[in-house]
């Protein structure tokens, strides 16, 4: 899946199982990946060459689940069959590493490059997602994720950018938007002074934009702001 960046898989868990959802798009893949990795103070990076067949998954039909029984699942990502070779790479900068209390900022810069496949045209994958967080005082934390999606060629259908759904916009439909561009921002404000122990009460703001590269650029903001889905909530 290309959108782990967007859900962790163990939210994306719970809501399969709470709300019957899966939100992570996903295809098979079988072959081989060999790689590098290099770690070293606040920089992690690595770089991994691909070589495998791509599938579609058969539908689901049968999930356990106690919730939302009547929901049907998702249908299955459009995927062409056949042999995709490839190179991926991967760098992070910064001091926040997975933790959530905490001030600091950390900068990833993700992408992919389709050299080889037997059914699709060849294209270029970019994602930069930059975090920032500040704590003002001990009880109180803003938090925001700003991401910029870019590429070069003809995306396939599986592999487009989307917005909207759960760890996107909220409170609008799953991918309401795709291109092969986009633009998210989410922002909250961390209050754990009213509450105890592990809770903490949220005040969030979500927008993002997918869109076609032949609509606008990354640099109208006019045009971004005014297709931009938003989301404003509280959250525990």
């Amino acid at each position: 899946s290309d959108d782990t960046f967007r859900l962790p898989e163990d939210e994306n868990t719970l809501s399969s199982v709470f709300a019957r959802q899966d939100f992570l798009d996903r295809w098979s893949e079988e072959g081989y990946e060999a790689g590098v990795m290099f770690h070293e103070s606040i920089i992690h990076a690595k770089v991994m060459y691909h070589s495998v067949e791509i599938a579609p998954f058969d539908k689901v039909k049968n999930l356990v689940t106690w919730f939302h029984k009547e929901r049907d699942f998702r249908a299955p990502v459009s995927v062409p069959n056949g042999n995709v070779t490839s190179v991926a790479g991967k760098i992070e900068v910064g001091t926040l590493h997975g933790v959530l209390q905490s001030s600091g900022v950390m900068l990833t810069l993700e992408g992919e490059s389709i050299f080889s496949a037997d059914n699709l045209k060849n294209f270029n994958r970019f994602i930069t997602v930059l975090h920032l967080n500040w704590e003002p005082t001990p009880d109180i934390l803003f938090r925001s994720r700003t991401m910029l999606g870019e590429s070069q060629g003809a995306l396939p259908h599986f592999r487009v950018f989307g917005v909207g759904g759960l760890g996107s916009v909220s409170a609008h439909p799953y991918k309401v938007q795709i291109g092969n561009r986009m633009v998210q921002l989410n922002a909250e404000l961390l209050l754990s002074e009213f509450m105890r122990g592990d809770h903490y009460l949220s005040l969030f703001v979500d927008s993002g934009n997918a869109w076609d590269r032949e609509a606008y650029t990354l640099t109208d903001f006019t045009l971004i702001s005014k297709n931009a889905v938003s989301a404003v909530g509280i959250g525990i």
